[in-house]
């Protein structure tokens, strides 16, 4: 929903006066800004984000172990798709040509 989406803050200035302002909560610009583009963003913006919207420190600290954790294994996971693909013959094919058939009228 879009409300839990933004924040909201307002001041009462007098009697019929109200200042109101909208926030855009920091997860949601981070998912228009990368995720929405089906990128991941780096380490340090997801970080600050996070930090914006109040996360706890134990969650980010679990995230940068994660992303840490990732990218050690990355080369071993390369290597092992590597490995499956390298079963299958990736020699290209040859175009089956079609020889023209002949019409003939009786």
């Amino acid at each position: 929903m879009i409300a839990e989406r933004l924040k909201f803050e307002w001041k009462v200035l007098g009697d019929e006066e109200v200042q109101f302002r909208v926030y855009q909560n920091p997860e949601h610009i981070l998912c228009e800004k990368w995720y929405s583009r089906g990128k991941i963003p780096p380490l340090n913006e997801r970080v600050k984000y996070l930090r914006l919207a109040g996360k706890p420190e134990s969650v980010i600290s679990a995230l940068i172990k994660s992303h840490l954790q990732a990218k050690k294994d990355s080369e071993k996971n390369q290597k092992i798709i590597d490995d499956i693909f390298a079963k299958f013959n990736l020699k290209p094919t040859k175009k089956k040509v079609l020889k023209s058939v002949k019409k003939h009228v009786v």
